[in-house]
């Protein structure tokens, strides 16, 4: 007890951590954990890039942010990375990280969940979805490694995560 009220005493009282999904369930459920820390927290019912690029128009928020973490839409990916390394959001040092960002294990995702599909038609959309994923995803990680204003890491976790930490 005496290290919790320690470390509210050491929060910075601009600290926020602020979820944002499209999809209530998943709200509800960071809502209920969220309830239970001591860290002041926000969950937003909406679009997370409309979120990210409205935040990121705001001068204001400028350099504010330590972490953004995104699982979405992986053709939305470019458009993420642009919004909060452009709008400048990161503070110097923060990350930008992407989930499921290897894309040679969704093309194996892909071949796995195909197998199932008797249907040749379902089968033949879902590779090209898939390889457009993994194409965007490549050009994506272009774009991040020629950019001086940041750095990249990838870790083999699960589907994998990619750290981009702004320099």
């Amino acid at each position: 007890e005496e290290n919790e009220k320690k470390r509210k005493e050491e929060q910075h009282e601009s600290d926020l951590l602020i979820t944002i999904d499209n999809d209530e369930k998943p709200l509800r459920i960071a809502h209920k954990y969220l309830n239970r820390t001591s860290t002041p927290s926000l969950c937003v019912h909406s679009d997370g890039l409309e979120v990210v690029e409205k935040v990121a128009s705001v001068d204001n928020n400028r350099r504010s942010f330590d972490l953004v973490f995104v699982d979405a839409n992986k053709m939305a990916y470019q458009s993420y990375f642009d919004s909060v390394v452009s709008g400048q959001l990161l503070r110097k040092g923060g990350l930008l990280v992407f989930d499921n960002a290897m894309g040679h294990r969704l093309l194996r995702h892909a071949q796995d969940d195909d197998a199932s599909v008797e249907d040749e038609r379902v089968r033949k959309r879902r590779e090209k979805r898939y390889a457009r994923i993994v194409s965007s995803l490549n050009q994506l990680y272009t774009v991040i490694n020629n950019d001086e204003r940041v750095e990249m890491n990838m870790m083999g976790v699960r589907d994998g995560l990619a750290m981009v930490r702004q320099l």
